[in-house]
């Protein structure tokens, strides 16, 4: 994978707001964060608690009140899983994401383009109201 998916201004961008938004985000939740995967059932439990469904967490998606949540997810997958922060660059609409840096895989998995474990913060939290109370966020840990 190309460094410009690791360093470009969007991801820049997007990852400073969100770091330089989550204290105030921390204090409004009167929460201790330890960037712990501990702490993800926490988070999990916030999120369900503040938004009624699907459609209410989807209509609030670009705003802080969701990016810096899953900024926070991301930041605990990259401390202790060994992920990193890519987004595709020069796409407008592109997600930043999590994966584990690129490695060639021992077998080829899905024709030409190797499988790499990754996870969207943003669409692991709307999805919580998609997948039903057995669902968790730290089941993504999993994958890694």
């Amino acid at each position: 994978m190309s460094s410009d998916w690791t360093d470009n201004p969007q991801l820049r961008e997007w990852l400073g707001a969100q770091e330089a938004a989550f204290p105030a985000w921390a204090a409004a939740t009167g929460q201790d964060w330890d960037f712990s995967p501990a702490s993800v059932d926490r988070l999990e439990e916030l999120v369900r608690g503040a938004y009624a469904g699907y459609d209410e967490i989807a209509a609030a998606e670009g705003t802080p009140a969701v990016t810096v949540p899953a900024w926070y997810f991301g930041e605990v997958h990259n401390r202790h899983y060994g992920t990193r922060w890519e987004r595709r660059p020069g796409e407008g609409d592109a997600r930043p994401f999590v994966r584990v840096p690129f490695k060639e895989p021992e077998e080829d998995l899905y024709g030409d383009e190797p499988y790499v474990p990754a996870t969207d913060p943003v669409v692991e939290l709307t999805a919580l109201f998609l997948r039903g109370p057995d669902n968790h966020l730290r089941d993504s840990f999993t994958q890694f």
